[in-house]
Parts: structure tokens; sequence; C-alpha cells
């Protein structure tokens, strides 16, 4: 993976730092979970959730328009409880702590949250200065 700021290989937590540095954190069972505000679709959102464990981003279907379905596209998903699931892909827009990220998401009837953030959203950032 290539570093956010200086586009090279080695380390790219700081994508990470960017834009969870001013999400809430949340501990609870011995793990530390982040949350952050923004909006899908031009919707405003309060449950995001940073998911460094999942590689795909998912989002509840009420905030997916059904023009930005991409068609015949879907994604098979092992999910936390030992299921696979099939799920449609969409083209979704997110602005997460004011960064703007476009991914292919898998939609979902109900999730947790509104929003869970893998790490596919970092390959799609706007590139924004950092400062450490």
């Amino acid at each position: 993976m290539m570093c956010y700021n200086c586009g090279k290989p080695g380390h790219p937590a700081r994508r990470y730092e960017v834009l969870f540095g001013r999400g809430s954190r949340v501990k609870g069972n011995s793990n530390e979970r982040m949350y952050c505000k923004g909006t899908v679709e031009g919707c405003h959102v309060n449950s995001i959730l940073l998911d460094t464990g999942c590689s795909r981003t998912m989002v509840r279907r009420q905030l997916v328009p059904q023009d930005k379905f991409l068609e015949g596209k879907w994604v098979s998903i092992r999910c936390v409880h030992g299921d696979t699931v099939l799920y449609p892909l969409a083209d979704v827009q997110f602005v997460v702590e004011g960064i703007p990220v476009k991914v292919e998401a898998a939609v979902a009837e109900s999730l947790p949250v509104e929003v869970i953030l893998g790490t596919d959203a970092f390959h799609s950032f706007v590139r924004i200065p950092f400062d450490p």
C-alpha cells in the first residue's frame, strides 16, 4: 500500500490517521472502535465505523439511490458469524470527516451501523496535505 501523504510504499497507516484522527473512539470488550460522521450520497450519517479487518466497505441499502447500483455486479463476503453472503455493489460517494471518498461498496439491507468503512476506501481518497 502507498502512503497517503508522500505516495511511497511502506507506511499506509497515515491514511487512517488523517481520516480518523478527528473521530470518536469507543472502548469496549478489549478493543477500540472508531466512529465518524459524514455523508453518503449527500445524506447525513452519524455512524461510520472504521473496520481495519474489513477489506470491503459496506453501506445500508436505505442510503443508496437505485441508480448507483452496478448492474450485474455482486460480491461474496464472509461475515463475522461465518456465513458467506452475496451482496450487490454500488458506486457510492462518501464524505467522511470532510474527506471525499468514492468506492464500490457492498450494499446490505441491515448493518449494525450506517456504514462500515473498509480498507478499500483508502485507495480512493482525494489527496490532501498531511502535517504530522
